[in-house]
């Protein structure tokens, strides 16, 4: 993958996309910013290797497809690209950032619809439940039942959570903890 760029002005909408270890989201690196050349930014660091890049401008191989499968998550977005990335992850595959393919692709804003907002954390739940090491899990789905008794769902109903929580994960506990250890805030704009 490379770059994705806003079409109406020189920013960058994401770089791939890095994990953000305390809750499981995964966030677009380098959002925002600009211009794309920039060497300030992340994706411009030496052999910079994003976590997943994003679907909506990348090439995935077809043997990392036909060893990995199709992301399996029941959810049609959000998500999908990062389930794929988190298999090929655990098998041993990696991304190939090229700073000069740059796509123009007019990713949404900041997520405030209620739907949407509700998508984006559905999908998150289920890389957490199926690709994180076993204390990872614990810990988010501990802190999602802990929100649930204060009253916020976030449009996620608890059937829904402790379902995905309750698949078996992907992969092995070694394998999922060695990419959780490598990927952790990797890219994160604070670290």
């Amino acid at each position: 993958s490379g770059p994705i760029l806003t079409p109406d002005r020189p920013r960058i909408s994401s770089a791939g996309h890095w994990l953000r270890g305390t809750d499981g989201a995964f966030l677009d690196v380098d959002y925002g910013l600009a211009p794309p050349d920039d060497p300030k930014l992340r994706s411009n660091k030496p052999n910079y290797d994003p976590f997943s890049p994003c679907f909506a401008a990348a090439l995935w191989s077809m043997d990392l497809l036909a060893e990995a499968g199709f992301p399996d998550n029941d959810q049609p977005i959000y998500y999908d690209d990062v389930e794929l990335a988190f298999k090929a992850r655990i098998l041993g595959w990696s991304a190939k950032f090229v700073r000069e393919a740059k796509a123009l692709h007019p990713l949404p804003r900041r997520a405030t619809d209620p739907k949407r907002l509700a998508a984006q954390r559905r999908g998150r739940l289920a890389v957490v439940a199926r690709y994180f090491p076993d204390r990872e899990r614990k810990r988010i789905f501990d802190a999602i039942m802990t929100e649930h008794t204060a009253g916020s769902i976030c449009g996620v109903d608890r059937d829904t959570e402790i379902q995905f929580f309750s698949q078996p994960p992907w992969g092995s506990s070694r394998e999922r903890e060695r990419v959780f250890e490598a990927w952790a805030d990797m890219h994160s704009p604070t670290k």
